[in-house]
């Protein structure tokens, strides 16, 4: 079976409410090869102090923090750019409220995308 790479793609802002469950569900993936990009949109609130002992030590993740309102769309858009050009990577995008239902999420996706020549899901 093909080994995949994922990007996961969180865009956030003002969610310390939820933060936590969010980058924990994707620390708690058992598939392993995944660089996340944290996004913020210039939060007024704590939710980058609590992101940073999370991701603390764990190269997989970085985090960006803007220096201007750049609203969903546009931090995902140059999350993707700037984290280089592998045709092959797949991107997954998560809200910074949201989180992976399980631990077996890119498994799963590993597993479609290897066996079904997937080019694109789209999950709710």
């Amino acid at each position: 079976m093909s080994h995949n790479k994922f990007k996961i793609i969180v865009p956030f802002y003002n969610v310390e409410e939820w933060i936590h469950k969010c980058v924990k569900s994707i620390k708690l993936q058992t598939y392993k090869d995944f660089v996340c990009y944290l996004v913020d949109d210039i939060s007024t609130d704590t939710t980058v102090d609590k992101i940073l002992p999370l991701i603390e030590n764990d190269n997989r993740f970085v985090l960006v923090k803007n220096t201007e309102k750049k609203f969903a769309l546009q931090n995902i858009f140059e999350a993707i750019e700037g984290s280089g050009d592998h045709g092959e990577d797949i991107i997954v995008t998560l809200d910074g409220d949201d989180w992976f239902a399980t631990k077996r999420v890119l498994d799963t996706l590993n597993k479609k995308y290897n066996t079904d020549r997937c080019f694109m899901t789209y999950g709710s």
